[in-house]
Formats: C-alpha cells, sequence, structure tokens
C-alpha cells in the first residue's frame, strides 16, 4: 500500500493523477493534498485542489495551502498561460463545500511524516518544488522519514521540437516550467540526498493525449454534468504543446501516480542532476558528474497501456463520484 501526500499546482493534470490512485484503492490511500504557486496563483490552485478532489468523489481529503513564490525568487517567473489565469483552463467546477483547513501545508507534510511510520510515505510533486524544499530546510530529519519522492520536472535530455531544432524546455528553450519557477528550490530538493525519483519532461512527454482517447472519455461520460469541464481541462494546452512539439496536451502530471502504482513500466539510471539558479538558461537541468545521485526515468516501456490507464481511471472515478452523491 502507497500512503501518498499529493503536492502540486492543482489543474487538470492533478485531476488525472489523483484519479489514478483513488481507483486502486487497495494499493493506493491518499492521505492529504498540499497546493503551490504554479500554472496560476496559489490561491486559484488551492481552490482548484479542493474542487477537483470534491469533484472526483473525496471532498474528504484535506488541502492544505503552500507556498505563493518561490523561496528565493530571482525575477517575477514567465507564465506561458496553458491552464489559463486559474489553472484549470477556464473551467468552472462546482464548489468544494468542505471545512477549509488552518494548517499550512509544510507543517502538513511535517506533521505526516512524524505520525505515520517511518519510510511509509510518498510524497508526489508536480509543482514547482518550493512545500518541499522549505519543508527540508525547516526540519531535514524528519523529511529523511519520507518513503519517496515522486517529482515530475525537469528536462534532461534535448527534445525534437516543432518551433526550433530542439528544445530542453516547454517554458524557455532551456527550462521545463516547474524548475524554472522556483529554481533554486529545485536544487535544493535534488541535492537534498532524500529518497527521489525525477520524472522528466523527455520522459513525461511520451504519454500524450489524442483525439480518440479523449472521444473515448467523453463518451463514457455522457449525461455526466461536468463532461464539458473535464473535456475542456484536458485540451486546453493543446494550442501550446502543438506549436511547441506538434502534439496534443501531455499528460506529465499523471506519470507521478503511475510510476508509484507501477514503477516497472519506468526504464531509469542513477544520476547526479544540478539546477542552473541564474542566467539565461536558469531552470535547466545539468547532468553532473559529482552530487547526489537520484532515481531518473528515461523511458516509458507501455505507454499505450498507461495512457489507457489514465483515460479509464479518470472516467471511471468522475462516474462513480457521481453515482455516490
Amino acid at each position: 500500500m502507497e500512503h501518498v501526500i499529493i503536492d502540486g499546482d492543482w489543474g487538470g493534470d492533478e485531476m488525472q493523477l489523483a484519479a489514478v490512485l483513488l481507483t486502486q484503492p487497495r494499493r493506493a490511500n491518499i492521505l492529504g493534498a498540499t497546493s503551490v504557486f504554479g500554472n496560476a496563483s496559489v490561491e486559484h490552485c488551492h481552490r482548484n485542489a479542493r474542487n477537483v478532489l470534491a469533484l472526483l468523489g473525496r471532498p474528504d481529503i484535506a488541502v492544505y495551502q503552500g507556498a505563493s513564490a518561490a523561496t528565493s525568487a530571482v525575477k517575477e517567473a514567465e507564465k506561458d498561460g496553458a491552464y489559463g489565469d486559474d489553472g484549470a483552463g477556464g473551467a468552472k467546477l462546482p464548489e468544494s463545500t468542505a471545512p477549509a483547513t488552518k494548517k499550512s501545508a509544510v507543517d502538513f507534510i511535517l506533521e505526516t511524516l512524524k505520525n505515520q511510520p517511518e519510510k511509509s510515505v510518498t510524497i508526489t510533486v508536480s509543482g514547482p518544488l518550493t512545500n518541499i524544499a522549505q519543508a527540508f530546510a525547516s526540519e531535514p530529519d524528519t523529511m529523511r522519514r519520507v518513503k519517496k519522492i515522486i517529482i515530475m520536472g525537469g528536462c534532461t535530455e534535448d527534445i525534437p521540437a516543432c518551433d526550433k531544432a530542439t528544445r530542453k524546455g516547454n517554458i524557455t528553450p532551456y527550462a521545463e516550467f516547474n524548475f524554472y519557477q522556483a529554481p533554486a528550490d529545485a536544487n535544493t530538493v535534488l541535492q537534498s540526498g532524500l529518497p527521489i525519483t525525477l520524472i522528466p519532461m523527455n520522459c513525461s512527454q511520451q504519454l500524450a493525449w489524442d483525439d480518440g482517447l479523449r472521444e473515448r472519455v467523453k463518451d463514457k461520460l455522457s449525461g455526466h454534468p461536468q463532461q464539458d469541464a473535464v473535456m475542456q481541462m484536458l485540451s486546453c494546452a493543446d494550442f501550446l504543446d502543438e506549436l511547441k512539439f506538434g502534439s496534443k496536451q501531455f499528460m506529465h502530471d499523471a506519470n507521478c501516480a503511475l510510476y508509484a502504482m507501477h514503477p516497472d513500466a519506468y526504464r531509469s539510471s542513477q544520476r547526479a542532476i544540478r539546477v542552473v539558479t541564474e542566467g539565461e538558461k536558469i531552470g535547466m537541468c545539468e547532468v553532473a558528474e559529482e552530487g547526489k545521485r537520484i532515481q531518473v526515468a528515461e523511458r516509458i516501456t507501455h505507454p499505450t497501456a498507461l495512457k489507457l490507464l489514465v483515460s479509464e481511471s479518470l472516467s471511471r472515478q468522475l462516474n462513480a463520484a457521481l453515482k455516490t452523491r
């Protein structure tokens, strides 16, 4: 059983991530969720987290608000509008009526690690790494109780692109969005010595939505009152992903849950990764000769099966939630 904290800049990607975990209750138990700035303000991402979990039938999963900005911001990080101003692509979800929480994301993470058996808690991280970096800075020994941290972020290989020959990032030619938003925090976490698996963009982009897969979800949600909103969240980044990579929207963050449930579906290696924290290439990943080594996912062995798993998990969980209301 994986006992999981989901940390992220919540929107449609985290909706997919959570659905994968929720449809496998014998193998995954979500202990709580934490929000962080990223695709939108932390206030928007926090609201999205509450609303998404309610939509998935789990308003009882508490959400704790995290960082509103990087620990040491060099400048205001560039946005690309992939998920709109609200982080949900403009989709309007019903407001969650679950009680609000007062505890901070960092306090929740640290208290959970203290209260759960050592090496029993997995944290998925699908936004800027600021909450994790601040928790480590506050209580490094407590953070060492974590079983593993599965991060979607960075890029470790050049990727063929449409707007230029190759890219090593989706927000700039050199940097992936999550690491670009808080490069020093990303570097702190990757060099922390904590048990980390990194799923970089060059791996996560091996899973993408296509028209057939989305039509399958739409058909299964026929009659669901939030069908249009869900489909909007699954396609709002198409315009940018097609412009830069010639692809429909990628399933970046769902890889965190997929790896937690099916690690054997990924091929990986041990590497030391540093993150550039200043200059033109800020946020870029560099493979280092020395430093703390982490597990870096490189290839997905059965991408078609995993894409189908994401789509089936999402439609199944949404329909199951509707029946319990």
